[in-house]
């Protein structure tokens, strides 16, 4: 695979295809990564935490407070 960086986008090429990366279909990558790594959508202040046990609630809330 070869990856090609324009100003204003990505190509990859390999095994005779090549896919183009930019403006126009960036957020269904976004969507992508962000339903692959499990990550919540919003900002950070519209999620909430459910620590495990006592030391993760002092890590969510030591988070809390810094947003």
């Amino acid at each position: 695979m070869k990856v090609t960086f324009t100003p204003r986008s990505m190509i990859f090429m390999g095994e005779g295809k090549t896919i183009t990366l930019d403006e126009n279909n960036f957020e269904h990558l976004q969507a992508a990564l962000s339903s692959i790594c499990c990550l919540k959508t919003g900002p950070m202040d519209q999620q909430n935490f459910n620590p495990a046990n006592a030391e993760a609630k002092k890590i969510a809330d030591k988070l809390m407070r810094g947003r």
